[in-house]
């Protein structure tokens, strides 16, 4: 199926559908599984860095050409005294879970209904195998939602921006080429809308060491109304597929 097809394809299904440390979660009759990772991001004014939660969802299609979403929510408290002490809380059950000495059966993290502002990114993408092994990643569409949960003084008139990487090696790891230029600024970006990423994109493999990879890197600013007096914070939320 031409690429342009298998794009246009999988996102109607992301609309239709749209609605670390690893658990899974009850799958339905189209998936295979959900598998579902804790970490941490960072939030910072400046001179001040809070570490906050990340939840990331990974749901496979029983299809082998099916698109696999991924999703990836940070939580972001509203920085009154008992959010910040419930941030805490799940800060910690995250480290636990990170240093391996938590038990097995711990289940999932449970988040609180308030207090919060929570950003989810969602990645639809496509994988394809190389000789059978190798897994190469396409991404398709990506896009990033807010919810405030808080009645603190919270100013939503400031958007993110963002910029999507498909970076990685193509054809045999071993001697492939490297493809290093699909990389994308989308400047600032609308909350609950789609973007896609340019067609012509080939799958690559992605590369061990740091820096971007598949995936999409957003600048998220908090700011609060001048008349609270809290500060403003910056959330650079990295949402890689891999």
């Amino acid at each position: 199926m031409d690429k342009r097809i298998k794009k246009l394809v999988a996102c109607i299904a992301m609309i239709g559908m749209f609605c670390g440390v690893s658990t899974n979660v009850l799958a339905d009759a189209t998936t295979i599984g959900v598998d579902q990772t804790y970490s941490l991001a960072t939030i910072t004014n400046g001179t001040e860095t809070i570490e906050v939660p990340v939840v990331q969802e990974t749901i496979r299609p029983r299809s082998v050409d099916g698109a696999v979403t991924s999703k990836s929510t940070v939580w972001i408290p509203d920085m009154t005294e008992e959010s910040l002490e419930q941030n805490k809380n799940l800060v910690g059950q995250i480290k636990q879970r990170m240093s391996g000495i938590a038990p097995r059966d711990m289940g999932i993290i449970n988040f609180p209904d308030n207090n919060f502002i929570t950003f989810t990114s969602t990645i639809v993408y496509n994988v394809q195998y190389y000789n059978n092994t190798f897994r190469m990643y396409d991404i398709i569409s990506f896009r990033l939602d807010r919810e405030i949960h808080t009645m603190a003084p919270y100013d939503s008139v400031h958007n993110a921006t963002a910029q999507a990487n498909q970076i990685g090696t193509i054809g045999d790891p071993a001697d492939g080429g490297k493809l290093m230029e699909q990389s994308k600024e989308f400047g600032e970006i609308q909350y609950g809308t789609t973007y896609t990423t340019p067609s012509e994109w080939l799958p690559v493999w992605p590369p061990d060491y740091g820096g971007p990879r598949v995936g999409v890197v957003y600048n998220i600013p908090i700011d609060y109304s001048a008349q609270s007096g809290l500060s403003d914070y910056t959330l650079r939320q990295l949402h890689e597929v891999v």
